[in-house]
């Protein structure tokens, strides 16, 4: 057993050598023939047709489209009760806009700011890291999420990568505009807050120390969040943007399809309380919709324990990057994992900071595998290839739901990675 543990490890470490290489072996011509191929093999998936999801972004863009970004996002905010920041109908504007004068349709429109944002992402990313391998690596692993079923997480993701480049580079006045953005494409980037703003904080008071310019990194910091919600605030309405907000915190589902602490919660429920939430349909569990506060309550206090010991721990060890990374990471996971409302999607932002930890520590690459491999198998359980549905029964054998496998092995491997173990 020690022996095949031994080779495992040594597997591993292979592997992470050779994605965190940059390649240069390879000439040139033949890395550009690899990234076409990559793109053309990209592109040629945004016919899939998407979760239900596609049908909401395609009515969103084709209102801003119709009657101005502001109208439009007012109507989509009191026709849906909009959880969304509005960026993404800046995208969808500029989209549909653009493509209107090739005569494309809204749909086409919406996949192709999707695909873009998707390339905009991995470049954004090997600009950064120059490691082309592990460019393909993240390339890969969110094409599913993005182009495929249609999922705007894409949208925020060169703007959390600009966010931890700058930082890396101290120029906390882009870091502080980049992640802005971030958080005005989807709420998810806030969840990272307060580690970004414990870092800042540690980083500010080095400053201090030496004398270097504090108040210029103070404002550096300050101003640029503040402009753009300004801005933002002042175009669509402060009101509107803060109750979308609300919106997103306030989800009434106690696992929105997320395979995690409350989806084990929501089997339970069913198994156990079925004249109240009602049983299970064919041996799989279905959403429970429910406002009890007594429910809710166990995940959100578990969450917000693990976000504090992870600020904590951020506060007392993140000196480096890497660290920042790997303490927003965890918070990202927290929130997936143990939240009340979280959705099958929200484990986007970990598995992308989990790239970019293999890309600053190559040990990092089993953790990354374990996020990337959970986030995509979660989608895939219930939508498949193509939106529509896996194609199979998720009820092995009639009696174990393997959504409800997936579930218990994502929450171990949650609680492993936060306590220092495996992954």
């Amino acid at each position: 057993m020690g022996e095949r543990r031994m080779a495992c490890v040594n597997s591993m470490k292979d592997l992470a050598n050779w994605l965190s290489s940059d390649g240069r072996e390879v000439n040139n011509a033949f890395r550009i023939g690899i990234a076409i191929l990559v793109a053309m093999l990209t592109a040629s998936l945004w016919p899939a047709p998407g979760t239900d999801d596609m049908t909401a972004w395609v009515t969103w863009a084709d209102r801003v489209s119709s009657l101005g970004l502001v109208r439009g996002y007012a109507l989509n905010f009191m026709a849906s009760g909009i959880d969304y920041p509005p960026a993404p109908c800046l995208i969808f504007l500029a989209a549909v806009r653009t493509a209107a004068v090739a005569g494309i349709s809204t749909f086409v429109a919406v996949k192709l700011s999707i695909l873009l944002f998707l390339f905009l992402t991995s470049g954004v990313f090997w600009l950064w890291t120059r490691k082309f391998r592990l460019t393909l690596f993240l390339h890969a692993s969110l094409v599913l999420n993005s182009v495929v079923l249609g999922y705007l997480d894409v949208f925020m993701a060169p703007f959390v990568l600009l966010a931890l480049w700058a930082l890396s580079r101290r120029r906390f006045g882009w870091a502080a505009a980049a992640f802005s953005m971030a958080c005005m494409t989807k709420w998810q980037p806030l969840v990272i807050a307060p580690v970004l703003l414990c870092y800042g904080i540690r980083q500010w008071r080095e400053q201090k120390r030496r004398r270097a310019g504090a108040v210029t990194m103070l404002l550096a910091a300050i101003v640029p969040p503040l402009a753009i919600v300004s801005v933002l605030g002042g175009i669509f309405g402060v009101g509107q943007i803060v109750e979308s907000l609300g919106n997103a915190l306030n989800r009434p589902f106690l696992s929105a399809n997320a395979l995690n602490l409350c989806w084990i919660m929501t089997h339970a429920l069913h198994a156990w309380r079925p004249d109240e939430f009602g049983g299970l349909v064919g041996g799989a569990a279905t959403l429970i919709e429910t406002r009890s506060a007594l429910i809710a309550l166990a995940p959100r206090l578990l969450f917000g324990l693990f976000l504090l010991a992870t600020v904590f721990m951020t506060w007392k060890r993140a000196g480096s990057v890497a660290e920042l990374v790997r303490m927003s990471l965890l918070c990202g996971w927290a929130y997936y994992t143990l939240n009340f409302g979280v959705h099958e999607n929200h484990l986007f932002l970990s598995a992308l900071l989990s790239v970019v930890l293999v890309s600053l520590e190559k040990e990092a690459l089993p953790l990354s595998l374990t996020l990337v491999f959970a986030s995509n198998l979660n989608l895939f359980l219930f939508y498949g290839f193509d939106g529509v549905g896996p194609g199979f029964n998720r009820v092995s054998g009639g009696v174990v739901d393997l959504a409800l496998v997936v579930a218990v092995f994502n929450v171990g491997a949650f609680l492993a990675a936060w306590g220092g173990g495996p992954p």
